[in-house]
């Protein structure tokens, strides 16, 4: 059985393609960080707005104690 060698295959790029290929990989980089950064502060708007609902419930329920024992 005929074994192919193991090493890869180096596919040889004229400079103006690797550079193509290294600023479309750079876009895309920047692209997902941006999108990261945004999800990141949504998050930290849902946290913020969470936790605010969840003290006003405990207001609420609490004054709702309050005056059942008026």
């Amino acid at each position: 059985m005929h074994k192919s060698t193991t090493s890869p295959t180096s596919i040889r790029l004229k400079p103006e393609e690797a550079e193509r290929i290294r600023a479309a990989g750079d876009e895309n980089c920047r692209s997902l960080t941006a999108e990261l950064r945004y999800r990141a502060l949504a998050w930290d708007e849902m946290k913020i707005r969470a936790e605010r609902s969840e003290q006003a419930l405990y207001k609420m329920l609490l004054g709702g104690q309050a005056q059942q024992r008026s």
